[in-house]
């Protein structure tokens, strides 16, 4: 049985008014999952068949290009985590999801969520403003990481992920920035004196 306080936590971090009686109905919906650090919680080798939401713990979702990951965001508690390639056209996505920590999550079957989307007016509204939010991350990601320059880059993800860096290599953080290793080594320590 799901912790109803701690569901109810995490949806109304997206919208402020579900109401107790919607979450206690869609709550028998949902399971606690554990995962230890470096789990695969979503592959691209399938259809995703499962929605999560992180209770703690971080994630990272990547790609692999020409044999090499490419970090393409950082997952944190609160935060909704699948394939939205699979949610959004039942396609098999690109990303893999793991986890940076142990993490416990929330999960609901895909289409279980799909559905109470479609019928509970208060969970689509949860669901809008998680596609807002995703929205909102991906055009400022472009704008910052198109626009500025690398130390500034640097500056906005620290300034916005500091509680996360200390879980994730160096490498990761720069190939997430865009810059080569190096050069994030000669920023953090100029910034850091």
């Amino acid at each position: 049985m799901v912790d109803v306080q701690e569901l109810k936590n995490i949806l109304c971090r997206y919208y402020n008014s579900v109401s107790d009686k919607t979450i206690d109905k869609i709550a028998q919906h949902f399971e606690y999952r554990n995962y230890k650090k470096g789990d695969t919680v979503v592959s691209n080798k399938s259809i995703c068949t499962q929605c999560f939401f992180i209770c703690s713990g971080y994630t990272r979702g990547y790609i692999y290009r020409e044999d090499a990951q490419f970090t393409l965001w950082f997952g944190e508690p609160g935060d909704m985590i699948t394939s939205f390639s699979t949610m959004f056209q039942n396609e098999k996505g690109n990303e893999i999801i793991e986890t940076l920590t142990d993490c416990t999550m929330l999960a609901i079957n895909m289409q279980t969520f799909k559905k109470l989307i479609s019928e509970e007016i208060e969970i689509a509204n949860v669901y809008h403003k998680i596609v807002e939010a995703g929205y909102l991350f991906w055009e400022r990601r472009f704008l910052i990481y198109s626009q500025e320059r690398a130390e500034d880059r640097y500056k906005e993800w620290y300034n916005r992920s500091k509680h996360i860096s200390e879980h994730i290599s160096l490498g990761v953080i720069a190939q997430y920035l865009n810059i080569d290793q190096a050069t994030l080594s000669r920023i953090r320590s100029k910034i850091k004196k």
